[in-house]
């Protein structure tokens, strides 16, 4: 059982926002997997958080996590569908374990994940 801070914290964070997704697509599929992501009823805000080719093999898509499962679930194509966590720069280890730390991982990962 979560504490119910942390499970307030979980729900307004991550359950309740829209988070940037990225699917990992066989080369060449990407336009076929943006269709089918459409077909799949996934709530998007707009036009600029709907599924896009993002490069060779990737499609980036931006929608609640709720509604990602979808895509997971559903998708014949993508081979996995990532999450967006955060972004920063680091010009060496030292503060690339700074920004790293600097991450609420409580909030993604299990607190005890082996039991």
């Amino acid at each position: 059982m979560l504490p119910t801070a942390l499970e307030k914290r979980i729900k307004r964070q991550i359950i309740g926002k829209p988070h940037r997704f990225l699917a990992i697509v066989p080369l060449g599929f990407e336009q076929t997997l943006v269709q089918e992501l459409q077909g799949f009823g996934l709530e998007f805000a707009d036009a600029e958080t709907a599924p896009r080719i993002a490069g060779d093999g990737k499609v980036e898509f931006t929608t609640k996590i709720t509604e990602t499962w979808k895509a997971v679930a559903y998708s014949r194509i993508a081979n996995r569908v990532l999450m967006h966590v955060d972004d920063f720069k680091a010009e060496n280890s030292r503060a690339l374990e700074k920004k790293a730390a600097e991450i609420p991982w409580e909030l993604y990962l299990a607190p005890d994940p082996v039991q």
